[in-house]
């Protein structure tokens, strides 16, 4: 005669998924709640895209800075050279003089825009296009810079143009500020 056995139902346990060995693990009551509320990748190619993302985006912000450290021992240099030059110009070298013709306003404004083109192209590599309203800024502010420096103090009618240009940078100045302050600041 068969026996008839109950059919009990299985419980499935979840298992707790637990973070890989290279992380570090937290001594005390909270390593029980975290390895409950953070979810690990669950595959080695995951944990290795996201190593070879924060690496990358570590060395485009090393390289970022490099090159926009350059920009600024170039114009310091070039801001000091103006400035000697203008009082002894008997320096026969014609460098010297191209930089000295050079408005200073412009030499300042080209290396902000040089710096914020930059500033640009490594938030290609960074999440979110929020960080993308800095170097805009910033590059608003050469922009300003650049229209300064080609006014013509001398005959002042030709400048209309140059004015109204630099006068609607700095109403779209203000905007970006407006949203820096007002709507990214909520979101962090």
């Amino acid at each position: 005669m068969p026996q008839n056995k109950k059919s009990t139902p299985k419980i499935k346990q979840e298992k707790k998924e637990t973070p890989p060995s290279n992380v570090p693990q937290a001594d005390n009551a909270q390593n029980e709640s975290l390895t409950t509320k953070v979810r690990w990748p669950s595959s080695k190619a995951t944990i290795v895209d996201e190593f070879l993302k924060h690496e990358i985006a570590l060395w485009a912000n090393n390289v970022k800075t490099i090159i926009q450290m350059f920009i600024g021992v170039g114009v310091v240099f070039a801001v000091l050279i103006h400035l000697i030059y203008g009082l002894n110009s008997s320096w026969g070298l014609p460098i010297f003089q191209s930089v000295y013709d050079a408005d200073v306003f412009a030499i300042i404004g080209y290396a902000l825009l040089y710096s914020s083109a930059i500033e640009l192209a490594y938030t290609l590599f960074t999440p979110g296009p929020d960080e993308a309203v800095e170097p805009l800024i910033t590059g608003l502010a050469a922009l300003i810079l650049l229209g300064i420096a080609k006014i013509n103090y001398e005959d002042l009618s030709l400048t209309d143009e140059i004015v109204r240009n630099v006068a609607v940078f700095v109403v779209v100045l203000v905007v970006f500020f407006v949203i820096r302050k007002y709507l990214l600041k909520e979101k962090s």
